[in-house]
């Protein structure tokens, strides 16, 4: 329990009891066969912009 300095009132925080997710279970639910969106696609599509080295 924490205190507010200035109020003097007292907080308590609870855990929401959020579940945790494996990546197995994550990746279960994405469809490989979707498009890129447009901003990735030309992401891994365009060349370098700058002085990276590749």
């Amino acid at each position: 329990m924490q205190t507010d300095t200035e109020t003097g009132d007292s907080v308590a925080a609870e855990s929401a009891g959020h579940r945790r997710y494996t990546l197995d279970e994550l990746l279960s639910k994405c469809d490989t066969a979707a498009p890129a969106p447009e901003i990735d696609r030309l992401w891994m599509e365009g060349g370098p912009v700058g002085d990276e080295v590749i």
